[in-house]
């Protein structure tokens, strides 16, 4: 019973639904908190007689960030995952491995790997065909050999398959990507579908999904805000309820200039945001309705921050701190936890809460170590200390998009390493109209309303030191100040090692070159 007691509160609010199978069972409206635990006791553990697996269910949101109400964002509509975070714990200072989300950060989530050590250097398309490396071993593939059922819905964008190997698959490689990313009714069929196969089994399902990110359909709207609403023109998501939002009343993040289209943009993600929610709510009845609830571990989290400049393909917090939000029948409610924890740290808490161990294996000729930790010991104890520091790192994007960043965060200090000269802009925060606003403001020598200035966005020094201490929105870079010098080399050095513990390729900064792992200077 211990157990249970500790999901009392979340599942008294699915009791009615479970009941249904229960043939002229209603509940009293006078009936007392206590009966009303001893009836729900009762019937779960008759509904869990039915079932024997013992699972992880991972969802992935594309690109939404911090936008969420267990965020203390107050505007946008996200009950079911607030719902999630009250029987969990919401982890706020967690961050993506790679900034620059997509492919590469769902191979980090997915290997426990950064995308360099893993080889997912870039997004995977038919323009960019990037793999991780043949000798990788993907959480499914080694989740798989120990007899674990194992599945993805949704966008997987990761190769080769031999890596990344599921029992049930239904991706956009046997399906439209609009459907299968979007239309939460279709997902969740999809869903369903799994769970009856395997509900007597150990499972590990990803939910990999397409909002909130950028559109590549703009007839959708900027971020497929419109795909499925109802219209004749966009079609209809049976489940899905739109919600609009007003950007002129709407709080923005500070990364987010106060401009008229840079308002409406963040209300369009919004609407996409809300309809991830909707079909959280979904997939998480989905699992209650298979009596797998109890003993399932849900992990929530993204791939990165929102695709808005001054966010997504930067190492700056508003980039790369990310949602993660886990759930389990271990849990206290409603905890918030402030540890330092990292993308790579999902892997090691998966293989920790199904009682499996890394297997031993090299990649290169080099024996895999991960870097990350399990975050189970958290879960009952939110108040424990996460990592000492947190790695971010980018690579390309696509094959002519070379945004080469790597950066180490500590409670304290952020110390980010650009290997570029100059900042590119990737096309589709460069088509966005809060990127159009800021340039043609710019050009007009206007103000921008802007945290940053543009001309300086795109031109950083090779180094950048931030002091959370007064900089919390990482303004003012301290690098060449004398006072902080000791610290910048210190973080230099930590930089360095987790580099050469990771296998880096890109471990020499400008004008160095690499000799079996020491850079040489030819400059």
């Amino acid at each position: 019973m211990d157990v249970l007691d500790s999901f009392t509160a979340v599942m008294l609010k699915y009791l009615f639904k479970l009941q249904g199978h229960i043939s002229g069972w209603t509940p009293d409206a006078n009936m007392t908190h206590q009966r009303m635990f001893t009836v729900w006791s009762v019937v779960v553990l008759l509904h869990l007689s039915s079932v024997s697996g013992k699972g992880v269910l991972l969802i992935i949101g594309g690109d939404a960030g911090l936008q969420l109400g267990a965020y203390n964002n107050t505007d946008v509509r996200t009950p079911h995952l607030d719902e999630l975070a009250k029987n969990g714990v919401v982890f706020t200072r967690a961050f993506s491995s790679s900034v620059s989300g997509g492919s590469a950060s769902r191979s980090a989530i997915l290997t426990g790997l950064p995308a360099h050590q893993n080889g997912m250097f870039g997004s995977r398309s038919d323009l960019s065909p990037f793999n991780s490396y043949r000798e990788v071993l993907g959480v499914s593939s080694i989740l798989s050999a120990q007899g674990i059922k194992t599945g993805i819905i949704g966008i997987n964008s990761l190769g080769p398959d031999s890596v990344y190997k599921y029992d049930y698959s239904q991706t956009e490689a046997n399906n439209d990507p609009l459907t299968i990313g979007r239309n939460i009714t279709r997902i969740n069929e999809l869903v369903s579908d799994f769970f009856s196969q395997y509900r007597m089994e150990n499972f590990f399902l990803v939910i990999s999904l397409a909002d909130a990110e950028r559109c590549s359909e703009p007839s959708y709207g900027q971020f497929c805000e419109n795909y499925g609403d109802g219209q004749a023109s966009t079609g209809s998501i049976p489940d899905w309820s739109p919600v609009s939002y007003n950007g002129s009343l709407l709080k923005l993040p500070y990364f987010v200039p106060d401009l008229e289209d840079a308002r409406q943009d963040l209300a369009n993600m919004y609407r996409s945001v809300s309809r991830l929610d909707q079909g959280i709510g979904l997939y998480i009845t989905s699992l209650v309705d298979a009596g797998l609830f109890a003993t399932t571990l849900v992990i929530y989290t993204s791939t990165g921050g929102v695709s808005f400049p001054g966010a997504k393909y930067n190492a700056w917090d508003g980039g790369a701190n990310v949602p993660l939000i886990i759930g389990s029948s271990g849990t206290s409610l409603s905890k918030v936890s402030d540890a330092l924890v990292s993308s790579l740290d999902i892997t090691p808490t998966i293989f920790d809460y199904l009682g499996i161990q890394l297997p031993q294996y090299s990649i290169l000729g080099k024996r895999v170590t991960l870097t990350g930790q399990s975050l189970i010991p958290l879960l009952t104890n939110p108040t424990k200390s996460g990592q000492t520091e947190v790695f971010l790192t980018q690579n390309f994007i696509e094959v002519n998009d070379d945004i080469t960043i790597r950066a180490i965060r500590n409670d304290t200090y952020k110390l980010i390493w650009n290997k570029f000269e100059k900042f590119p802009i990737v096309s589709e925060v460069f088509n966005s109209p809060t990127f159009i606003r800021l340039a043609n403001l710019t050009k007009g020598r206007e103000k921008t309303y802007w945290w940053r200035d543009l001309r300086s966005y795109t031109t950083r020094g090779q180094y950048e030191l931030y002091d959370f201490t007064f900089d919390p929105y990482e303004v003012m870079n301290v690098a060449d100040e004398s006072r902080y010098q000791q610290t910048l080399q210190e973080l230099q050095h930590k930089l360095a090692a987790w580099q050469r513990a990771t296998n880096d390729p890109w471990l020499c900064p400008r004008d160095h070159v690499n000799i079996d792992g020491t850079c040489e200077t030819y400059a």
